[in-house]
């Protein structure tokens, strides 16, 4: 009975030291990240995706488009482009660009769809193309007409004057603005399109909100992913705003960073930040991963360390999950904030 005992205790020991030396070691890293590929790649292709789209307003299009960036990313870390990769991202760009990704959104806006379409898809498209993986892409010219096709349209629409375009009619998020503004490459654009997005907010703080009906209100999940978002147009902005992000959102416990969901207010958890335990959310806390990494900020990893072995992850047979299957969106954001790292 001891020695089953010990046996259990030294394997708990070594599964526990494993999780939380993954993103320190180069191979365990490796492991983990073309492990959860497999893993994603097959659970996507079975129709998870749709799943997701039930669950989630948009779930298709985040689910497919976070995908295919955390492997265009992954990609330009290895010395050769895989093909299997490409493969992989053509099939999610194909499902960005049905019918079916498009039907939740509204075609007779401006842009057609809204801004978290056509910018999450053109974000795609423009990443893909311009990475070393593109040379694998089976479907080239395809994809060059549809950026620049939809490069067209955001253009258009800010051509004569900056304005903060809708999601849905009527409704916006400067989140899904940014996402739109770094889809494109017209940088007296970008440059005034940032600016009126400031300009717009009413907070206390000199960060972007939340939501257009709520101007005043800045929330720590949509705040984690603008300044990631801002960090990829303008570094030296975004690490200003981290400063007060940090100061205002961000609390650490021996290393591991958690993010507060809300600050004036102990409001119930929502779709867009996942669970709240305790004051602090469960989506901002993932996604501040990618924006310190981003930021080069080195307590990213302990805090993905501190997750990834506190969510259980079998990680065996060229595939790794979280959670026992429950929740593929946390793997999603787990993966694209790995690669990061």
């Amino acid at each position: 009975m001891n020695k089953i005992l010990r046996i259990l205790a030294t394997g708990t020991i070594l599964y526990i030291t494993i999780n939380l030396l993954t993103p320190y070691n180069g191979f365990l890293r490796e492991r983990s990240i073309d492990n959860q590929i497999n893993y994603l790649n097959k659970l996507l292709d079975q129709g998870y995706d749709n799943t997701l789209q039930n669950r989630y307003p948009e779930g298709k299009v985040f689910s497919n488009a976070l995908f295919a960036l955390s492997i265009i990313e992954y990609a330009q870390q290895s010395q050769k482009p895989q093909k299997k990769w490409a493969q992989m991202v053509d099939t999610r760009i194909n499902q960005l660009i049905s019918k079916k990704a498009r039907a939740t959104f509204v075609e007779e806006m401006n842009p057609p769809y809204g801004a978290f379409y056509t910018g999450w898809v053109n974000l795609v498209l423009k990443s893909y193309i311009e990475s070393d993986l593109f040379v694998e892409c089976a479907s080239k010219q395809k994809f060059k007409d549809q950026h620049t096709q939809l490069t067209k349209k955001i253009v258009q629409v800010q051509s004569d004057s900056i304005r903060i375009l809708d999601t849905y009619p009527g409704s916006n998020w400067p989140g899904d603005n940014l996402v739109a503004l770094i889809s494109i490459s017209d940088t007296q654009i970008q440059e005034n399109w940032l600016k009126q997005l400031y300009k717009t907010s009413e907070s206390k703080f000199p960060l972007i909100h939340h939501v257009g009906s709520r101007v005043h209100e800045v929330r720590g999940s949509s705040q984690a992913l603008i300044i990631y978002l801002i960090a990829q147009y303008d570094f030296k902005k975004a690490e200003k705003d981290n400063i007060h992000f940090q100061s205002n959102f961000i609390d650490n416990f021996l290393g591991i960073e958690f993010v507060k969901e809300h600050l004036e207010k102990n409001e119930d958890a929502d779709i867009d930040s996942g669970p709240v335990i305790l004051g602090y959310g469960a989506a901002a806390t993932i996604m501040n991963i990618k924006t310190q990494a981003s930021l080069q900020q080195k307590k990213a990893k302990n805090t993905w360390a501190f997750l990834n072995m506190l969510s259980c992850p079998i990680n065996i047979f060229n595939g790794k999950y979280y959670l026992l299957k429950q929740e593929p969106m946390f793997d999603i954001f787990m993966l694209w904030a790995a690669v990061e790292l």
